[in-house]
């Protein structure tokens, strides 16, 4: 039989789960906000929001990518 190796990397905890998941939320709830017209809270931003929404969904992708993909 094959001899099985430990795995060391090290994993992030439950906590650290919740943490990134609300972050991800939180980062949601600012892209829906620069894209919802009827709120006018933005609406001064014009077409930054474009750059802005690249930069907030690189941000998700990179975590997504650390945390929940092991990389």
């Amino acid at each position: 039989m094959a001899h099985e190796t430990e795995h060391t990397s090290n994993h992030p905890t439950f906590n650290q789960y919740v943490l990134i998941a609300v972050i991800l939320f939180a980062i949601t709830i600012v892209e829906f906000v620069l894209i919802w017209e009827r709120a006018g809270i933005v609406g001064y931003l014009g077409a930054s929001k474009v750059p802005l929404l690249v930069a907030l969904s690189a941000v998700k992708f990179a975590i997504v990518i650390m945390y929940y993909m092991h990389l």
